[in-house]
């Protein structure tokens, strides 16, 4: 399968990176590291113009990942959170993930789609990371912090 426009995106989007040569290999994959050490693996989705996006935000302890599904079902509601990204778990992995219209795009766009992605990667490893911390110092092992919830969700 041809990826002429995705290597084209990632050509324009490298050189904005200074990666010069960013292309994906032949079945369509490409890894990238914007910044910070967060790496993004995507790769286009067959017969669509579609693009998925992922990386990988924190692999909890097991007790604090069984506290965060219900964290993770509500931070999904929040786009400004995310960026219009979804959080999901691999395994015991949580992620963040993109699907996408990559044909639209431009290098300069998609340069700061990763900028906006990076520091959102940042906040939301920071953010589990005090959740997990706060559930550790807790000697119940309940987390008895406010669920996190967007601006405009009621709490009843």
């Amino acid at each position: 399968m041809a990826y002429h426009r995705f290597n084209k995106l990632l050509e324009e989007t490298g050189r904005l990176m200074d990666i010069p040569g960013l292309c994906c290999d032949e079945e369509g994959f490409c890894a990238v590291v914007p910044g910070d050490d967060i790496q993004f693996n995507m790769q286009p989705i067959h017969e669509s113009s579609n693009l998925l996006i992922y990386t990988e935000i924190a692999t909890p302890e097991p007790e604090c990942l069984d506290h965060l599904g219900p964290i993770l079902l509500v931070w999904n509601m929040d786009e400004e959170r995310l960026g219009h990204g979804s959080l999901g778990l691999l395994g015991e992995t949580v992620i963040l993930f993109f699907n996408m219209e990559y044909r639209t795009l431009d290098g300069g766009k998609f340069y700061a789609f990763f900028q906006r992605s990076v520091e959102c990667v940042k906040n939301l490893r920071m953010e589990i990371g005090q959740i997990c911390h706060d559930l550790h110092q807790n000697s119940s092992g309940v987390y008895h912090g406010e669920l996190p919830l967007p601006d405009y969700a009621v709490r009843i």
